[in-house]
């Protein structure tokens, strides 16, 4: 199942991630990271166990989805330089679980909470988006192959691009055909795997891999 897949890749991810601690001058958002991988793995494990227990996972999934949404906008918020785009990210940090747990309580108390997830998404898009403004609009050369703030946003900001349209669709779509939501789960699965490798190159891609010639 491609359940099982990417949630592999959730823990690949996050073994990789440990590399980060090996080299120099690694930001806090990086040494961060495989530990909120590490998270993201028990979570999705403890989720696809009582799901095929037959136990409810929605709290756990509204909960889980919601942090994941602060950490994001924290690391966007480490790797943007320009100070009032900061500050915006520093007041969503609380504005943001505050709508989720007003949505989840009173809004959308039994369903998943898609219109707060749709939020989010959005959130990370249109910072995602900025983040590569300021990087492209820099005045000294980098290499972005060797950045990890790229492959990480290049990830997140193409995950969220192609997800937005199916939560915010959700949010107006009651009852949708059961064929049409495993659809949807494998292109998420998919899109899932893809989301986790770029993490994983992101903590990979400053390892210098030297060439050895060997004389004979």
């Amino acid at each position: 199942m491609l359940t099982d897949v990417y949630i592999s890749f959730i823990l690949l991810s996050a073994l990789a991630g440990i590399a980060v601690y090996f080299q120099k001058q690694s930001p806090l958002y990086l040494k961060l990271f495989p530990i909120f991988l590490f998270l993201a793995f028990g979570m999705e494990v403890s989720g696809f166990v009582l799901s095929k227990r037959g136990e409810r996972t929605l709290m756990l999934y509204n909960v889980y989805t919601t942090l994941e949404y602060v950490f994001y906008l924290w690391v966007l918020y480490r790797v943007i330089r320009n100070p009032k785009i900061r500050t915006v990210l520093r007041q969503l940090f609380w504005i943001y679980p505050l709508l989720a747990l007003l949505n989840i309580q009173f809004v959308q108390k039994n369903n998943f909470h898609t219109i707060t997830y749709s939020i989010g998404a959005l959130l990370v898009v249109l910072t995602c988006i900025y983040y590569f403004l300021e990087l492209f609009r820099s005045n000294h050369s980098i290499k972005l192959v060797r950045q990890p703030s790229f492959w990480i946003c290049s990830g997140l900001l193409f995950y969220y691009c192609c997800s937005y349209p199916f939560f915010a669709v959700a949010n107006f779509w009651q009852n949708p055909p059961v064929r049409i939501i495993l659809d949807i789960q494998v292109i998420i699965s998919i899109m899932n795997v893809l989301l986790y490798l770029s993490f994983t190159i992101g903590f990979l891609c400053r390892i210098k891999i030297r060439n050895f010639i060997l004389s004979s």
